[in-house]
């Protein structure tokens, strides 16, 4: 847990990090103040279902933190409402990149975007 109060926050995000973090989406649940809003961003499931792995490169080296697979209706909470979801796929400089490293172009949503807000009560 964050050490953070129940319902002490107007916005909690978590960019890129839902997949290594499991819980994270209850805990941002937990933050939020009546009205306030959590804002996701990851690599779309669909994409992890499909083979591609979650990696870094630092001083040549590959990295692959440990994470978690999910769909994403696994992203609820009774206590959260779905305001906006938004699955976009890779843009054209980033479909060069795949293209010039000979790695495949993936149909489909690449990441996704989504922003919940908190109900009263």
């Amino acid at each position: 847990l964050l050490p953070f109060r129940d319902a002490s926050v107007d916005l909690a995000i978590c960019a890129f990090a839902i997949g290594y973090c499991p819980g994270a989406f209850e805990e941002g649940a937990r933050l939020l103040r009546a009205g306030g809003h959590l804002i996701v961003t990851d690599v779309h499931p669909e994409r992890i279902q499909n083979g591609w792995r979650r990696t870094f490169r630092v001083a040549g080296s590959v990295i692959e933190p440990p994470s978690t697979t999910y769909k994403l209706s696994d992203l609820c909470d009774s206590r959260l409402v779905l305001e906006r979801m938004v699955e976009a796929p890779l843009g054209a400089q980033e479909r060069a990149m795949l293209v010039a490293a000979g790695k495949e172009v993936p149909d489909g949503p690449a990441i996704f975007a989504g922003c919940w807000r908190k109900l009263p009560g």
